[in-house]
């Protein structure tokens, strides 16, 4: 009989709060150690999709102005971070109903900005030249052929509370055909030698 009044004394049978403080502390720990190593590769990701995402769409428009056979575009705004494609009007006439003009250039009509996400931004354009620098608005144009002086578009994120370099991919643009390539880091425009022609 003494034994069955010590267990009804003793409670339900829950935990007692050292036993949950232990077991938070430990949780804690294992986030402190999990946390940075995933919040790591996070940015890389982002910026990786962004890439791709813009690959993507460079390589829908080099197609729609072979299609359509006319001047297919992607303006690029690196003091905003920010892009939007250009397309002949009566193609826009004919998606959405409306078409406004860009004031000076009658051939094409601009869609919507798009902003790039945040932390990720242009890192310059090469043309191969030394022009790789994120100056003033940029335009990459694909003539009714499909075809664009070759190009490599530069992207970079650099995380503020990192002392390390930036993290960069780079959009590879060829100048006739071929699909539109993401490499991780900065990539060069290949120059052409005999063997091509």
């Amino acid at each position: 009989m003494r034994l069955m009044a010590d267990q009804g004394s003793r409670g339900s049978g829950g935990f007692t709060l050292i036993e949950l403080m232990i077991v938070v502390a430990i949780i804690g720990l294992m986030t402190q150690m999990i946390l940075p190593a995933f919040s790591n590769t996070l940015p890389e990701e982002q910026l990786k999709s962004t890439a791709n995402k813009l690959a993507i769409q460079l390589n829908y428009l080099r197609s729609e102005a072979r299609l359509q056979g006319a001047s297919y575009s992607l303006e690029l705004d690196p003091e905003k971070q920010r892009y939007r494609v250009h397309m002949p009007p009566e193609i826009r006439l004919a998606e959405d109903g409306n078409a406004p003009l860009l004031e000076g250039d009658p051939e094409t009509s601009a869609l919507n900005w798009h902003d790039l996400p945040l932390g990720v931004h242009f890192a310059g354009v090469s043309l191969g030249r030394k022009d790789q620098g994120p100056k003033k608005s940029r335009e990459i144009r694909f003539d009714p052929r499909g075809r664009t002086p070759p190009k490599v578009l530069y992207l970079e994120y650099q995380d503020p509370n990192l002392q390390g370099e930036p993290i960069r991919y780079s959009i590879v643009i060829p100048p006739l055909t071929g699909d539109i390539q993401v490499e991780k880091g900065t990539v060069e425009l290949p120059t052409a030698s005999d063997y091509d022609f």
